[in-house]
């Protein structure tokens, strides 16, 4: 920390950088794994002292997970454990491949059954692997259902499940010859 390039850095240029690599460290955690219910619970915790802090020495009352009872940080974690699934799948990258060598020297990565000697951070993706695809099969389905088999949308498989106004942009374009 007393060395930065070849610059020396003052007491508040330290006192900066280390603030930004402390403020990042919890963003670094959620990207690389999911964390435990613990200590979800308690970053939560102090994310609602600082947004409604104490009035007259008292805690102030807020609701815990925005989105009903589950807690917000648990989608935050989700969805960034589905980006991580999807670029071990999709991406050439050193982590995944790591995995890939570790995990599923002989098979797939989705055919992979989770065992009690793979670590935690695999167990995570595997679950997560199981409702990103299950995800993916019920929308294709979906999809197959609504394309057109003939010279016409199906519309009425359409109307449920898509805005009629884009529901009419496709009523509108043309198929066929």
């Amino acid at each position: 920390m007393t060395y930065f390039g070849k610059k020396f850095l003052s007491p508040g240029g330290k006192t900066v950088l280390i603030q930004h690599i402390l403020q990042s460290q919890p963003l670094h955690i959620f990207v690389a794994l999911m964390p435990y219910a613990s200590i979800i619970k308690n970053i939560e915790m102090h994310f609602s002292n600082f947004f409604w802090g104490n009035k007259d020495g008292k805690k102030k009352k807020f609701v815990i997970g925005l989105l009903g009872k589950t807690s917000y940080m648990i989608y935050i974690c989700l969805s960034l454990s589905t980006k991580r699934w999807w670029r071990i799948g999709t991406e050439k990258y050193l982590w995944a491949e790591f995995l890939k060598a570790k995990y599923c020297q002989r098979r797939n990565p989705m055919s992979k059954v989770a065992t009690l000697t793979d670590s935690s951070s695999w167990r995570e993706l595997l679950s997560v692997r199981d409702k990103v695809e299950k995800t993916y099969l019920l929308e294709t389905q979906l999809i197959r259902k609504m394309l057109p088999l003939g010279q016409d949308w199906d519309l009425d498989s359409l109307n449920p499940t898509i805005p009629r106004n884009v529901v009419n942009i496709v009523e509108n374009i043309h198929i066929g010859d």
